[in-house]
């Protein structure tokens, strides 16, 4: 089975208000990574990818509030950008921060092409709507790298010794 990967980004990207602040919403939230707005499109090839295979998208997120919009050429990747907790105070008096959590994202067979794909990020409003009090949710995201199998490669199926044995019966 032939794999091969892209490199969607290694720099990290800022998502939500521009304005972060190290609020209860926003405890360190790494603030230096370049901010890049609500929403942003990273375009990528999978070279010799096999759309008939499922594929992988792994990276890291940090701050995300709730699950937030994450699709590849305008399908949702299922479980969207996913929800980062806090971590835990190291002591009984500080407070949990913004931990960076690593995510494994399943594409699904038929999403990604050999050329032109559409990573697509959005930041959304938090728990409550913006008219009711609610917020732009602030995060980060880094090191996304999409995991595809290449044409000419296929599913391997269990080695003999797992594989259930049956009997032939002569007739």
């Amino acid at each position: 089975m032939a794999l091969d990967f892209t490199v969607v980004t290694a720099v990290r990207q800022r998502f939500g208000e521009s304005n972060v602040i190290d609020d209860a919403w926003n405890i360190g939230l790494e603030a230096d990574a370049p901010f890049v707005g609500l929403e942003k499109i990273f375009e990528f090839d999978c070279p010799d990818v096999n759309p008939g295979e499922s594929a992988i998208l792994l990276f890291e997120s940090q701050g995300v509030d709730v699950r937030q919009t994450l699709e590849i050429n305008g399908q949702q990747v299922f479980g969207g950008l996913p929800f980062t907790p806090l971590s835990a105070p190291l002591t009984a008096s500080a407070r949990g921060w913004a931990a960076w959590t690593g995510n494994v994202m399943l594409i699904n067979p038929g999403m990604l092409q050999s050329q032109a794909n559409v990573l697509r990020i959005a930041s959304t409003a938090t728990l409550l709507p913006l008219d009711d009090g609610g917020r732009i949710d602030s995060f980060v995201v880094d090191n996304m790298v999409v995991v595809f199998k290449t044409v000419g490669s296929r599913s391997i199926a269990p080695p003999r010794s797992r594989q259930k044995k049956t009997r032939r019966t002569k007739r």
